[in-house]
């Protein structure tokens, strides 16, 4: 596995997916017992993530150098040298891997179903009549559907990832909150925040166009 500079805007999905769970961040937000320290929460949570990702893509590369696969578990688990005991805790890596998506899924899907459901029913419908539950059942059930036939049709773990990335988590996590920021708050920011704002927006562009396009012409 080598890069160069027609491979790394693979690299801008691949990191960003790690950092946008911005779309279940108003559930969370709403679930907390103590709102009031939401921005605390989220601040130590990317200290932790930031950390436990950027040692993990570290020593990857200091043990494989430019060998490391797309999967740092790949490079164990095929590792002659490797004990029983490190292959035993990729493998649980991996299971771990496959788990944290699934506990998550419920969560992440929860505003998109939600924002259907206000779109077909209305922001006034009877939360308690039978039509609606039996709706919101379907409209969950359809989504879910979805999202298994893309997996199935798209079994190209690293790509997939990559466009999630690039395309969705980009436009969610900078591009539209810095834009929504920009809109609403301009007559409240001073001549530096808003140079700030465009420069990141620009960035975040720049970055969504171009990591989403790596995707499909890019060999992986």
């Amino acid at each position: 596995m080598y890069t160069d500079i027609d491979r790394a805007p693979l690299a801008i999905g691949l990191v960003m997916v790690g950092f946008a769970g911005h779309a279940c961040f108003p559930s969370i937000r709403c679930s907390m017992s103590q709102p009031q320290r939401y921005n605390t929460m989220l601040d130590v949570s990317y200290v932790i993530c930031f950390t436990i990702y950027g040692s993990v893509a570290a020593l990857g590369y200091l043990m494989y150098g430019t060998n490391t696969a797309k999967e740092i578990t790949l490079n164990i688990t095929n590792d002659v040298n490797a004990s029983d005991l490190v292959k035993t805790v990729a493998r649980i890596a991996t299971v771990l891997i496959v788990i944290n998506p699934i506990t998550k899924f419920g969560l992440t899907m929860n505003p998109v179903a939600l924002m259907v459901e206000e779109t077909i029913f209305g922001s006034n419908s009877d939360t308690k009549a039978c039509r609606y539950k039996i709706g919101s059942i379907v409209i969950r059930v359809f989504l879910s559907a979805c999202c298994v036939a893309a997996a199935v049709s798209l079994p190209f773990f690293a790509r997939v990832v990559g466009f999630i990335g690039a395309f969705c988590s980009c436009f969610v996590s900078i591009v539209f909150p810095v834009a929504a920021a920009i809109v609403l708050l301009k007559n409240e920011m001073t001549l530096l925040q808003y140079m700030f704002a465009w420069c990141v927006l620009v960035f975040g562009l720049v970055c969504c166009v171009w990591g989403t396009i790596a995707v499909f012409i890019t060999p992986v």
